[in-house]
Parts: structure tokens; C-alpha cells; sequence
């Protein structure tokens, strides 16, 4: 492999692997939550039919966030900060054309989704209420998924890990908890919790990818690139 595209996968990979498993630790708890609810055999099953949605819808900006993630710091390696930062606008203006093609799709198939999986109506109403939320929850997470490339790209996989920390955890649970607990929501409030979240992380991500992170002048992004790859090659040579 050469070592530019190497180096995209190799830096941060802790950090990234953070990221990853607190998003989906918080989907976890989302579900024990559910088991506290007034009706837990349905919000339960709902929200097993609700993430088989979001994992299906997932898939398109995490492939971006990928592609942009290789690009970026492809272009930073070459010393080309002004096209990585052209590559990170062109992506994350794809991601909200991603992010409005999933609200349409969350609201479309919001009444027959859960008739594929059961027949029993609470669950399927219990979904077909909590479909129109998730559809704009994407409207932030498309784009703070490519954010999150974007930040791996320039070698700075760490502050995407903070990020979904304080937006997940300080933010998105007490929300959820507050609402379905204690503002009678219920299984509704436990996903506005997730609305929460993902907006506070579109906004946090659109922070921590300024001009000064896009690689405008390049110079510290690049050299923590090289670092990286060097240190890949180190490692692939002792193997």
C-alpha cells in the first residue's frame, strides 16, 4: 500500500476506534433504558426495528466519511492544503444532500417499515412515531460523520472522540433521560434525546473543521501525517 494511503488508515486508530464504540455504546443504552419504559416488550422491540434503520441509513455517510477522510489526508501529505480543504467542502456539501435524501426516507417509509418485521400494531405505531425523529437526526449526523473524516484526515481523530463524548454523554443522555423519565415522553423522549445529540455534534464538528483545521496553511496537519506514515513503515518493517 502506498505510504499516503497508508497513513490514513494508520494515525489516530485508537482514537477512531473510541469514536466508533461510544456512538454505538450509547445505542446499547439506549436499549436498557427501554427496558424501564411503562411498556418495555414493545419499545424494546421497536427499537431493535428502529436500528436495523439507522445501521441501513448509516452506511452512506460513513462511506463518505471514509472516502474524505483518504482524500484529505492524501492531499495534505502531498502538501496540497488548499485541495484538501476543497475535498472537504465538496464532501460534507454531499453529506447534507445525503442527510435530506434520508429525512425524506425515514418519512416515507415511516408507516409500512415496521410491518415488515411484525404484525403487532403498539410496535408498529410505537415506530412510525419515532421514524420522523430519526429522519432529522440524520439532518446532523451525515454531515458530523463526515466531519468526523474530515478530522481523521488532517490527523486530529482525537477531537472527533471528544466530541461525540461530550455530545453523546453531556448532552444527548441527560436529555434523553430527562424526557422519557421525567417529562412523560417515554420511549418518544428517549430519541429526542438522540436529536440532541446530533445536533449539538453537527454544530461541534462544524467548530472543530474551521479554516484553521481544513488545512489552510497546512503545515501541522502535513507533518503529523508524515509522522504517521513513518512511524506505519517502522512498524511494517519489524513485522
Amino acid at each position: 500500500m502506498p505510504p499516503r494511503v497508508e497513513m490514513s488508515y494508520k494515525f489516530g486508530d485508537t482514537e477512531l476506534r473510541v469514536s466508533v464504540c461510544l456512538e454505538w455504546w450509547w445505542y446499547e443504552i439506549m436499549i436498557l433504558l427501554c427496558g424501564l419504559l411503562v411498556n418495555p416488550k414493545a419499545t424494546v422491540a421497536s427499537m431493535g426495528i428502529l436500528i436495523q434503520i439507522t445501521s441501513i441509513i448509516y452506511i452512506f455517510p460513513s462511506s463518505l466519511g471514509f472516502s474524505v477522510s483518504t482524500r484529505v489526508g492524501n492531499e495534505l501529505g502531498a502538501s496540497n492544503p488548499s485541495r484538501a480543504k476543497l475535498s472537504a467542502v465538496v464532501g460534507l456539501c454531499f453529506s447534507f444532500v445525503l442527510s435530506f435524501s434520508a429525512l425524506f426516507f425515514a418519512f416515507m417509509v415511516r408507516k409500512s417499515w415496521a410491518t415488515m418485521f411484525t404484525d403487532d400494531r403498539e410496535i408498529i405505531a410505537l415506530t412510525s412515531l419515532v421514524l420522523p425523529i430519526i429522519g432529522l437526526c440524520e439532518l446532523g449526523n451525515c454531515p458530523q460523520t463526515t466531519g468526523c473524516g474530515v478530522l481523521r484526515g488532517t490527523a486530529q481523530p482525537k477531537v472527533g472522540a471528544n466530541i461525540n463524548l461530550g455530545c453523546f454523554y453531556l448532552v444527548g443522555m441527560p436529555v434523553a433521560i430527562g424526557l422519557g423519565f421525567y417529562a412523560g415522553l417515554d420511549f418518544e423522549g428517549l430519541w429526542m434525546g438522540l436529536l440532541a445529540a446530533q445536533s449539538s455534534l453537527c454544530g461541534d464538528h462544524a467548530g472543530g473543521i474551521g479554516p484553521d483545521r481544513l488545512g489552510v496553511s497546512g503545515e501541522g496537519e502535513r507533518r503529523s501525517s508524515q509522522e504517521a506514515t513513518v512511524e506505519a513503515m517502522a512498524t511494517r518493517e519489524k513485522k
